[in-house]
């Protein structure tokens, strides 16, 4: 009986992981197609994530890459006086 209960346990946990792992992939491959939309013009910079997931810390990476290149053509597109 105690078996039965451990095993259930355990596919509940498996099943747990499986979706977050499943929701963490749809969730880069968001990001790489929003990078790529950003990169030909089409999309806007993305925002800072506030999560604290594995993912998080690669969003806030692009968004703060994204910044940095309109910080860049903002300072390159200025009249110089």
């Amino acid at each position: 009986m105690v078996g039965y209960v451990i095993g259930g346990v355990l596919a509940i946990i498996a099943a747990v992981l499986a979706v977050r792992l499943l929701m963490q992939k749809k969730r880069i491959a968001m990001l790489a197609e929003q990078m790529e939309d950003y990169l030909t013009g089409c999309g806007k910079p993305l925002s800072y994530s506030l999560k604290e997931d594995a993912v998080a810390p690669l969003e806030n990476a692009v968004a703060e890459m994204e910044n940095r290149i309109e910080v860049e053509k903002e300072r390159y597109a200025a009249p110089v006086i």
